[in-house]
């Protein structure tokens, strides 16, 4: 509300913590802070069509447009950005198109009520190079398969000749761009030198490159698309994803104050820092921020404590997990599936994993992609739904509670 007012209302793909505290105590002791009104709002969160109120959100990986998801209204089924520019480009025309549907709405009071959010359109050429995340979207059932165009249309309230024009037209345009000359530059003592057809997209400022056609996209996967094959499809709305702004620090990963002085040992790495991406962060560049940061504060630290650069464990530390590994393994107690099953609630959730059982209950409102996802596999086994998202190695942060006693080691027993 203090700093970006306008976006009050819209949901969010962060969980309950992200909350600023950081920066505010921080704050409290002097620090500055930088491009706090710089907010990153990704185009593409999922719309549960069984929880559309919810403010948290699952985020909708852009792979699933690059590898040639569509971006379509709901209400007619029409593009209208081009599905490849960058967040901020997508997101300004998709609040175009919401703002030319209120002014309609208000102009002709009598007409249907617009439905939130925007079509995510893929084929099962294009899932299956997005597969993991497509299971994955299936089992939480942000997304839909759908035997035929028909079936898309069916669901989503739409004609199926006109939402196969839309696509007809968007084959014919990824067939010129796709037989045109990609522009090269080369680069001559300083000077640069265009060869190749410049493309132009006729000014239209809601598409991030220079193809042919409507919103300037260059680059079409996966087309043409089959009208006659199998679809994937699911809802997404825009939802606030990411603060730019945040603490001002040094190269070192110092807090520096208002009035320029380094707070030598109050230190800022990751999303809490601000300065680093300037008006719009790009993809990826999260993770990469908080590794070389972490690793900048991690040697100071290291090296403060040590007088050394670098930390090289003893032997007998090597090896040996947090929680005690093999040896700690070895006196898990047995659970059988019935006892599983018995802690299966919000305030009380267990859920085997690789054949251990492991207490979750004060993780579920942590969990970055939102409760649901470990709610669903509550008091059972989810090794599968979670092996479709994350390696084994993250359990090490997590201590078993006991090990599954499955059917066949029960009847051994």
């Amino acid at each position: 509300e203090k700093y970006r007012p306008d976006l009050k209302g819209l949901p969010t793909t962060n969980g309950r913590w992200s909350t600023g505290d950081g920066v505010k105590l921080a704050e409290g002791v002097g620090a500055a802070t930088v491009d706090m009104d710089r907010v990153q709002v990704h185009p593409t969160a999922f719309l549960d069509l069984n929880h559309p109120e919810a403010e948290r959100k699952t985020l909708c990986a852009e792979l699933l447009r690059g590898v040639g998801g569509l971006l379509l209204t709901r209400s007619s089924g029409e593009r209208f950005v081009d599905e490849l520019a960058p967040r901020d480009v997508v997101v300004a025309a998709m609040r175009a198109k919401e703002d030319e549907s209120r002014e309609s709405r208000e102009s002709h009071p009598t007409s249907a009520e617009e439905k939130p959010g925007f079509i995510i359109l893929l084929t099962e050429a294009m899932a299956s190079q997005a597969k993991k995340h497509t299971d994955h979207y299936l089992s939480k059932k942000l997304m839909t398969r759908f035997e035929s165009l028909q079936a898309v249309a069916d669901w989503a309230g739409l004609e199926a000749s006109v939402l196969g024009e839309h696509i007809r037209q968007y084959n014919a345009i990824a067939e010129k761009n796709n037989k045109m000359t990609t522009t090269t530059t080369t680069t001559t003592m300083g000077k640069e030198e265009k060869k190749g057809e410049q493309r132009d997209n006729g000014g239209d400022d809601r598409g991030g490159g220079r193809g042919e056609g409507p919103y300037g996209k260059m680059y079409f996967h996966n087309t043409p698309i089959d009208t006659q094959g199998g679809f994937l499809a699911g809802v997404v709305v825009p939802a606030i994803h990411y603060t730019m702004g945040g603490l001002k620090i040094a190269p070192n990963a110092s807090v520096v104050t208002k009035d320029g002085h380094v707070l030598e040992w109050l230190v800022a790495g990751g999303e809490v820092s601000g300065g680093m991406h300037g008006k719009n962060r790009l993809g990826g560049n999260a993770l990469t921020e908080c590794v070389v940061f972490g690793r900048v504060i991690g040697k100071r630290v290291v090296k403060a404590m040590t007088g050394a650069n670098t930390f090289t464990p003893k032997a007998a530390d090597r090896g040996a997990s947090p929680s005690g590994g093999e040896a700690k393994a070895s006196a898990l107690r047995k659970i059988s599936m019935e006892e599983l099953q018995q802690h299966a609630k919000h305030d009380d959730c267990w859920v085997a994993l690789h054949g251990k059982v492991y207490d979750l209950t004060d993780f579920v409102d942590e969990h970055p992609a939102g409760p649901e996802a470990i709610l669903q596999n509550a008091g059972a086994d989810g090794t599968a739904e979670f092996e479709a998202i994350h390696s084994q190695s993250i359990l090490d942060d997590f201590d078993a509670i006991g090990e599954l006693l499955t059917a066949d080691r029960h009847n051994d027993a």
